[in-house]
């Protein structure tokens, strides 16, 4: 758990191959771990270089999360993020499937809208992105500053929704 929310705060800060290197750690510790994986799947792909190093991330996390779910098919948490992982790994059909079982299974937890808002803007839906995070800031407040933070909704910067969302 150190390893990866250390690895977490270098992917916020933009320092991707020093969250690599967290996620690597941690997955020494855990190899089991979908989200360990996921999270090193993200650094590769915003590193820019590791595209092949991406892909098999995406894949090991892929695996590992469809086998949590078969233990626990109610597993919220788990959808949303097998859900980008699909999404990154070019499954949008199946990506959708997942967040909306996520949304349904969570009663829209402001997190799992996260996940929509990341889901559907990869899939070039920018207004479902934007409304799943108008809601989840609705919802709570204090995922503003994810969505300020988020590497890949930094291309909505300069959408009047989106300004509008994070200087409520």
């Amino acid at each position: 758990t150190a390893y990866t929310n250390r690895g977490l705060k270098y992917y916020y800060e933009g320092r991707y191959a020093d969250s690599a290197a967290m996620q690597m750690k941690a997955i020494e510790l855990a190899p089991d771990d979908h989200r360990a994986w996921g999270r090193l799947a993200e650094s590769y792909r915003l590193m820019g270089d590791e595209d092949e190093a991406a892909v098999e991330a995406y894949a090991s996390a892929i695996r590992l999360a469809e086998a949590r779910l078969e233990i626990n098919g109610r597993d919220w948490r788990t959808k949303a993020m097998l859900a980008t992982y699909y999404v990154h790994s070019n499954r949008g059909p199946e990506a959708v499937a997942m967040v909306e079982d996520a949304l349904a299974d969570s009663e829209k937890a402001p997190e799992i809208l996260l996940y929509a808002a990341l889901v559907w803007h990869k899939l070039g839906n920018e207004d479902a992105a934007l409304s799943a995070l108008e809601e989840m800031v609705e919802r709570d407040a204090t995922f503003r500053a994810y969505a300020a933070e988020e590497p890949d909704l930094k291309t909505l910067r300069g959408n009047p929704r989106f300004t509008r969302l994070l200087e409520s």
